[in-house]
């Protein structure tokens, strides 16, 4: 799991196609995706989700994101910025977005809509943050349950136990954050 202030996208692609082609094939693609977009003449803004959202959804591709794309006879320009707010990102979602935006190249190159292909890397993506959540629950629940009886059995009161809870809780987050970073590398 790595802090990731945000993930930015910044290219230029040429195709065999016109610009009508792209325009529409551009559209299609982020339509499917349930971007919101925006019309200029001979170019494309497409928005994604909102910070508040972020941390409540499973799916990567709903984060926080903005795709300035702009068509020039058969070169497309794209400048896009996704926004994690902070959060610790999986390399597995990290995946999912490189994805999307190959798909999206791809798209353009073979003249059809590849954006069906995402839905394998977000299901890797939801599976794998799941698995960092229950990983975190087990381990804070375990850890409490310890606490709870050693408070029990040496007679604590509750101050006692609120710090050693807090470092627990930092010692679980650090868990997490290693586990993910060992996914990343293997």
């Amino acid at each position: 799991m790595i802090e990731q202030d945000s993930l930015e996208y910044s290219f230029e692609l040429i195709t065999p196609n016109s610009t009508e082609l792209n325009y529409k094939l551009t559209k299609e693609y982020f339509k499917e995706g349930k971007f919101k977009s925006e019309e200029n003449f001979f170019q494309l803004e497409f928005k994604q989700g909102s910070k508040l959202k972020n941390g409540l959804v499973l799916n990567p591709l709903k984060w926080k994101s903005q795709f300035q794309i702009t068509f020039d006879n058969n070169l497309v320009f794209v400048k896009g910025l996704v926004d994690p707010s902070n959060q610790f990102v999986s390399q597995a979602e990290i995946n999912c977005w490189n994805r999307f935006i190959t798909n999206f190249k791809n798209s353009l190159l073979q003249r059809k809509n590849l954006f069906i292909l995402n839905k394998e890397f977000v299901k890797t993506s939801k599976k794998s943050t799941l698995s960092y959540i229950s990983y975190g629950i087990v381990l804070t629940v375990l850890l409490l349950v310890i606490i709870g009886f050693t408070a029990d059995y040496f007679k604590l009161s509750l101050s006692q136990v609120v710090i050693p809870s807090s470092a627990i809780t930092a010692i679980v987050i650090f868990l997490i954050q290693r586990k993910m970073n060992q996914n990343k590398i293997s």
